[in-house]
């Protein structure tokens, strides 16, 4: 799970594909209806709209470092973080991404959702949406080796919160704490 976040959620490169690939479905989400509940196709939507705002947040600190001419090390981050000053936007992120998590879960173990997914990949291959269905279904492979997805989400998202509010507190030398938390 931890691969799919960095790799999917995190580092994902294809997201302006996905999004133009789920403008493409919207307006055909009726008929998948009939197979998928549309709380399973919104949550797929949410994944990707949290993925982009985390890249959006990462953004703005690469441009920051890049205006101010700095390498990237520790020192550094944590000044861009305080620059930036986005910790409220990043503790929306979070908050995102765990409910796409709870959401998703709920689906995962839906005998009727599997199968209509797997029935899918066919028909998601032939039209071009390869790209969409792989980034949903490399989450739902990630998530089904979890016996509940609390047990790695809440322990990701409370470090997570931990490490924003750290960043954004100084110490008595008015310093910004370190990301170790």
């Amino acid at each position: 799970m931890a691969d799919y976040f960095l790799t999917q959620l995190y580092g994902g490169d294809e997201f302006k594909l996905l999004a133009k690939q789920l403008e493409r479905i919207v307006p055909k989400a009726q008929k998948v209806e009939r197979f998928a509940p549309a709380a399973a196709l919104e949550t797929g939507s949410m994944a990707i709209q949290a993925a982009i705002l985390a890249i959006e947040l990462d953004l703005h600190l690469a441009e920051w470092l890049l205006a101010q001419d700095l390498a990237v090390n520790e020192d550094n981050m944590l000044n861009a973080y305080r620059a930036v000053n986005e910790a409220d936007t990043r503790r929306i992120q979070i908050g995102h991404l765990k409910e796409v998590c709870y959401r998703t879960d709920k689906y995962i173990n839906s005998f009727m959702l599997q199968k209509a997914f797997a029935l899918a990949k066919g028909t998601a291959y032939r039209y071009n949406y390869q790209p969409l269905y792989e980034f949903i279904n490399a989450g739902f492979i990630a998530m089904r080796p979890l016996d509940s997805v609390s047990g790695f989400i809440e322990p990701f998202c409370e470090r997570e919160l931990e490490i924003i509010d750290r960043v954004h507190e100084t110490d008595n030398g008015g310093k910004p704490m370190t990301f170790g938390v």
